[in-house]
This record gives structure tokens, sequence and C-alpha cells, in this order.
């Protein structure tokens, strides 16, 4: 909802921002104790990520830290040679996902063929 007559940044994303013939692939949000991290084709689909700098730093744990500097660092989200670290991410979540669907489906085949052979 608008304020003072002001744009959300939700619509300034929607309605401005992503619109543009020559805008932004990536737009880095920082508010209060919160991050957002969003792409314009994933954006579009209702897909973002949001970092809670709260619960982050209450973890203590590194890892985490180094993590979220990692996925928002420029070199992941442009570096100056090679792909994008989040295109590489996706890509590699599509093999696994593929991988996994095959590997389930090779179990439910072998499965239904050993029911069949104590059935029989």
């Amino acid at each position: 909802s608008r304020k003072n007559g002001l744009a959300t940044w939700r619509e300034l994303l929607d309605t401005r921002i992503f619109r543009l013939e020559s805008g932004p692939r990536w737009v880095l949000f920082l508010a209060g104790d919160e991050i957002l991290l969003a792409e314009r084709n994933k954006w579009l689909a209702g897909r973002f990520l949001r970092f809670d700098l709260a619960e982050i730093f209450a973890r203590l744990e590194t890892n985490t830290l180094k993590a979220v500097c990692g996925l928002i660092h420029r070199d992941a989200l442009a570096p100056e040679e090679g792909g994008c670290l989040h295109d590489t991410l996706e890509e590699s979540s599509h093999k696994h996902a593929y991988a996994v669907s095959g590997d389930l489906k090779y179990g439910v085949r072998r499965g239904v063929e050993l029911l069949a052979n104590e059935a029989v």
C-alpha cells in the first residue's frame, strides 16, 4: 500500500524497474534488517531471495554469513568473466532434479516388478 503517495518497493519493481526495456537484471534492496535480492525474470514469477539479517547474525555461524555474502556479491551476480553463480546453481539444481526423478522412476518400476513377481 502507498504511504504519503509514494510507491512501495514492490510497486517500483512491478511497474517500473523490471518493466524498463534496458532495466537491470538484479535489484538488491537493503531495508532495516532485511536484504531482498530480486532477479527480473524470477521476480515476475513471484520468486526472490530474502535474507533476515537479525536471524543470520543471531546464529553466529560463519558459514551462513559467508553463504549470504557469496550470493549477493557482485562477482556472483555480474562477474566480469564467466557465468553468473545463480545461473550455475539453477542449472545444477535442474540437473539434480532430473537425475532424482529418473532414479525414482527406476525405483518405482523395480518395486512394481518385485511386487508383481511376488504376487505371481
